[in-house]
């Protein structure tokens, strides 16, 4: 993986300030979405779970690009299993203290103190977004193995340090649909500042995507607006 961020540091990045980059820093992630890539085996090769960007090639990468927002994202893996994560976020704040940063994860399995001093390692330009796809007795339909109660208390303690913006991004199901309202007074309750409602056409045959999200989603919207008004 070295010699890949060599290359486009020597090649790609002669140029300062992207407007916004995305990377995959960790092939790791204990969740086994069914659609996921990971799970689907598209490319024949099972050995998903490969390793991590090497650290101090990735800051000297992140620190030659200068980009304005940086995303780590979870597509192949979930960067917050990253061994070095904690350090790679302070050098963010330390050395880029406006760079938007996007942290795509699932949550699980991290306990409360990994969360809290994470939570003090970060800023304001840095937004976490939370894959929960349903409440306690439905999120694991589609994200196998995804731990709720870790997820929960994971968010309850980033909240009590991270001053940035903490998303909860729901797809939509036909085995969820009806728990959104739920859901999104649950988010509010523990610090979420937005929930997400996502169509998507990740599905199996026994977790299709709902018919009826333009229907769920304006009763969400009215229902939020009742919230608001209420608070």
């Amino acid at each position: 993986m070295l010699n890949v961020l060599n290359y486009f540091s020597k090649n790609f990045l002669r140029a300062k300030n992207f407007r916004k980059i995305e990377l995959e820093i960790s092939t790791r992630c204990p969740v086994r979405c069914p659609l996921c890539p990971r799970n689907m085996n598209i490319t024949g090769d099972k050995s998903w779970n490969t390793g991590f960007l090497e650290t101090e090639p990735l800051l000297k990468f992140i620190d030659h690009a200068d980009a304005e927002q940086l995303i780590f994202c979870g597509g192949y893996g979930d960067p917050i299993y990253h061994p070095d994560f904690k350090k790679i976020i302070s050098h963010i704040s330390k050395n880029h203290p406006e760079m938007r940063l996007m942290i795509e994860t699932n949550g699980s399995y991290k306990k409360e103190e990994w969360w809290e001093d994470l939570g003090k390692h970060t800023n304001k330009y840095h937004k976490f977004s939370f894959s929960i796809d349903g409440l306690e007795d439905s999120n694991e339909k589609y994200r196998v193995n995804a731990n709720w109660a870790s997820i929960i208390s994971g968010i309850k303690a980033l909240r009590r340090y991270h001053k940035g913006n903490i998303q909860w991004k729901y797809i939509l199901f036909s085995h969820n649909q009806h728990q959104v309202i739920e859901a999104y007074k649950l988010a509010m309750s523990i610090g979420v500042d937005h929930f997400k409602l996502v169509k998507s056409d990740r599905h199996t045959e026994e977790s299709r995507p709902t018919v009826n999200f333009d229907k769920v989603e304006s009763e969400l919207i009215s229902f939020q607006e009742t919230w608001k008004q209420q608070a």
